[in-house]
């Protein structure tokens, strides 16, 4: 199973071109509760689906974790594939 990595020791790796997506966990001081969501990374910076840059020191809703996305999900038999009309 996948593990959460903290932003202080390790960040994804950022390929030259494109973008890794990951799953991210941003803790709120405030309300003390995470949310989870997944976000691009890109250039050795977090991005959300609008492409607006998630900091990692947001004062509101800081990204303390990451984690991979799991392996695509495997079919054990072609007729799990049905056509969908």
């Amino acid at each position: 199973m996948t593990q959460w990595v903290k932003c202080s020791e390790r960040l994804p790796e950022s390929p030259e071109q494109g973008c890794t997506i990951v799953i991210v966990a941003s803790y709120s001081v405030e309300r003390k509760i995470y949310h989870i969501s997944s976000a691009e990374f890109q250039r050795g910076r977090f991005y959300n689906n609008y492409h607006e840059q998630m900091p990692i020191d947001d004062p509101y809703w800081p990204i303390t974790h990451w984690m991979p996305l799991p392996a695509a999900p495997e079919l054990q038999q072609s007729t799990e594939l049905k056509e969908v009309k």
